[in-house]
């Protein structure tokens, strides 16, 4: 019975520690695995940006670059609220460095960058000034018109001037052309031509 017990704990612990891991990966996204820079977007719309530097010259040091980046981070949190802008890890590797980051916000982002970078619904977006996209297309290449993406009213939608690569938080139903998928939810935006990327979204 004692073996049975133990046995039972420890698949216990084994499952308890699997169901941790999954989480903090958010269900295969590990942000230490990306290799391009990455933002990923949850529902609630906090943001996961991964800076993907190169670091290949003999004179570039590693304690200086970490230090600048705290700094800048402490600068900007404290003209705009704390954890703004949160750095989680920098990780150096060969001939690369990797920052990542947490934003409480897509303004926050925004501002932190200098970029253009929007996250809600169809309706926000109008409302926050964005004017209807050029062409864009389904993930079978099929286009959308300007009434069907108007009709999408509480749908989400990603705007972003930055052409890296965009985890959703729903799958991507429509794209800016030029948008090549990585995977439902995965857009790399590095060959599109529009000063601004949409992407629409659906549950």
């Amino acid at each position: 019975m004692l073996i049975k017990k133990t046995k039972s704990m420890k698949l216990r612990k084994l499952l308890v520690i699997g169901i941790a891991a999954a989480l903090l990966s958010g269900c295969g996204f590990n942000p230490e695995k990306v290799e391009t820079t990455t933002v990923r977007i949850l529902e609630d719309g906090t943001l996961t940006q991964i800076v993907v530097d190169d670091f290949d010259k003999d004179y570039y040091d590693f304690d200086e670059f970490s230090k600048m980046a705290s700094s800048e981070v402490t600068a900007f949190n404290i003209a705009n609220g704390e954890n703004s802008a949160v750095i989680k890890d920098i990780i150096r590797n060969d001939d690369s460095v990797k920052t990542i980051m947490t934003f409480d916000s897509d303004d926050d982002y925004a501002l932190f960058n200098g970029a253009t970078f929007f996250y809600g619904t169809v309706n926000e977006m109008l409302d926050a000034g964005f004017s209807l996209p050029g062409d864009m297309v389904s993930r079978d290449g099929d286009a959308i018109d300007a009434d069907t993406f108007y009709d999408k009213e509480e749908q989400h939608v990603i705007v972003v001037s930055e052409k890296i690569n965009i985890v959703a938080p729903y799958k991507i139903e429509y794209m800016s052309s030029g948008t090549e998928l990585v995977n439902s939810k995965e857009a790399d935006l590095s060959n599109v031509s529009d000063s601004l990327v949409y992407l629409l979204l659906v549950k």
